[in-house]
């Protein structure tokens, strides 16, 4: 069992590319959040209101919950470079996301790979190099 304190520290605050229905959504640091728990990945995304209205859920009586999540039996791969990672779901888009440092990544590494998912690790990204 992962106690509150472990769970906090699998949640990283950086940047990212989301998907969202009309394409994607790129936002810096800080205002993304990646966090690895006992169901899989979820990226939260601020301002709150700013993305709920970007993902169609503007007047929704339902609380925003993630801008993008994937459980740990749906993740195909990760893609690791020093600072970025992109994580690949086996069906639907992918999702980017960026620190400032490098060491902040670890923390999701560990839990990824505790999961099984496969992690290739690469020495750089380029925006031809990928697609979400």
């Amino acid at each position: 069992m992962v106690t509150e304190a472990e769970q906090r520290h699998q949640a990283v605050r950086g940047g990212g590319t989301l998907p969202i229905p009309t394409g994607q959504l790129h936002l810096t640091w800080p205002f993304v959040v990646m966090k690895a728990d006992e169901s899989g990945i979820t990226v939260k995304a601020f301002p709150r209101l700013l993305v709920t209205k970007l993902l169609g859920k503007v007047g929704s009586a339902d609380p925003p919950g993630p801008a993008w999540s994937c459980a740990w039996n749906e993740l195909d791969r990760v893609l690791v470079a020093p600072r970025k990672l992109v994580v690949y779901p086996r069906e639907g888009r992918g999702c980017r996301f960026v620190t400032i440092r490098r060491g902040q990544l670890h923390r999701l590494l560990e839990a990824i790979s505790k999961h099984g998912v496969s992690c290739e690790q690469i020495s750089r990204f380029s925006r031809a190099g990928f697609s979400l």
